[in-house]
């Protein structure tokens, strides 16, 4: 199980690889439990933007709209194949930049990927850079 504070909601999402589940804790009372259909490998939070993304073992990355203090969770914009995204398992890399409107993901597939999450935006122009063993890269997994 994975877990990550978010200060501004005090809100702890928990990652239950079993059960593929994310669970939305606050003083220790369960918020909210989403169920994702396929295993999730990470997560990580921006708590200036009120998001959360976490990657799959499919290879997608969803990004979810934090409401209410964490009481829900909406799915914002989900990140796979269909928009040039990973082929392979995103496990643990993901990373939100310092400005908070890029995400990076990592994948098995040898690849960062990065992101924009700015809003008005179209699906497939999210993908700003891709870094693989074609552009000086990764040859390994990510």
């Amino acid at each position: 199980m994975l877990i990550i504070k978010m200060r501004v909601f005090f809100l702890i999402l928990c990652l239950n690889l079993t059960a593929r589940e994310i669970l939305a804790l606050s003083n220790y009372h369960l918020l909210n439990t989403i169920n994702v259909n396929s295993g999730v490998g990470s997560l990580v939070s921006n708590e200036y933007q009120n998001l959360v993304a976490n990657g799959h073992f499919d290879g997608s990355v969803r990004v979810w709209s934090v409401i209410n203090g964490g009481s829900n969770l909406q799915l914002k914009y989900t990140l796979d194949r269909n928009v040039g995204g990973h082929t392979n398992v995103v496990e643990s890399s993901l990373l939100f930049l310092s400005n908070f409107y890029y995400l990076a993901s990592g994948s098995w597939d040898k690849s960062i990927k990065v992101w924009e999450l700015e809003e008005g935006i179209e699906a497939n122009k999210r993908l700003k850079f891709t870094f693989d063993s074609a552009n000086g890269g990764h040859t390994d997994d990510v």
